[in-house]
């Protein structure tokens, strides 16, 4: 059994220093017309990494979920450099942020929608409607780059601990690579932002969450009112309503810590009520 010393380096350590480190030598090898939205990409290479240290690589065809994780972030990285180099980014980005969820999750939970599992079914659906929005949300037009990361990453860990109370330790340890790695990136957006959290972001980090959310709704004993806590963490800017406009004439660095602190409240919520609702499985 892997000692905590050994889960924290390959869940946390190595992913967020990898991530901030590929984050950097893709924003320089790219240039500085694409350079700031594919730097996105380290998101999903830092997850990628992260993955392999703790379970080895996939078999080429996956039987199962956690497998099918690793090639859906693969495909997701891929996608989102391509569409960054398209003229026609931000139209492909909103295409694929309403199709990709579907797409995945439909992958993911084949063997489920086979068998006409009615149950099964209805949670893909919830979580294919809930992972557009989730998309949609992180590449807003209001959304500073920051904030999607640091959301992106508050999310990761509740959905780690939620997945752990619901007796999925391996999806808790991916949910917890994922937080690190979108730590990572958003180091290179706060104070100032240096990047984007364009399409290499959006769909190699947060399409990953929409499928780790789904294999943990459909392939685990977690609470389900809880997993659906974690949507507002997405909305959390929302929350300052009109106050928003001012705090943008204050500068890049406010707003990031201000909505970090809201997407805590719901995140924090989620977890408590799956402690409440089934207890720890370990």
């Amino acid at each position: 059994m892997p000692s905590m010393d050994d889960l924290l380096l390959q869940s946390a350590l190595i992913p967020l220093a990898v991530a901030a480190v590929a984050a950097g030598l893709l924003r320089l090898l790219a240039g500085s017309a694409h350079g700031p939205a594919m730097a996105g990409a380290a998101i999903c290479l830092a997850f990628l990494t992260g993955y392999i240290l703790m379970a080895g690589a996939p078999a080429v065809w996956p039987p199962s979920a956690v497998q099918k994780i690793f090639f859906i972030a693969a495909a997701g990285g891929i996608f989102g450099l391509s569409v960054d180099l398209s003229p026609r980014a931000r139209r492909l980005t909103a295409l694929g942020a309403l199709l990709a969820p579907a797409l995945a999750l439909t992958w993911l939970g084949w063997p489920r929608i086979v068998k006409l599992d009615s149950a099964d079914m209805a949670t893909l659906l919830v979580v294919a409607a809930a992972g557009a929005a989730i998309l949609a949300e992180l590449h807003g037009r209001n959304a500073q780059p920051a904030e999607s990361a640091v959301k992106l990453s508050i999310a990761s860990v509740a959905l780690a601990a939620i997945a752990l109370l619901g007796a999925s330790a391996s999806m808790a340890q991916l949910c917890g690579v994922l937080a690190a790695s979108a730590g990572g990136f958003a180091l290179w957006l706060w104070p100032k932002p240096r990047l984007r959290f364009a399409a290499s972001a959006l769909f190699g980090g947060g399409l990953v969450f929409v499928a780790l959310l789904g294999s943990v709704a459909v392939f685990s004993n977690a609470s389900k009112p809880a997993l659906c806590l974690l949507l507002p963490v997405f909305f959390a800017g929302r929350a300052l309503g009109r106050a928003d406009a001012g705090l943008h004439k204050l500068g890049h660095a406010v707003k990031p810590p201000l909505v970090a602190a809201i997407a805590m409240v719901p995140a924090v919520a989620a977890v408590g009520l799956a402690r409440l609702l089934g207890g720890s499985a370990y």
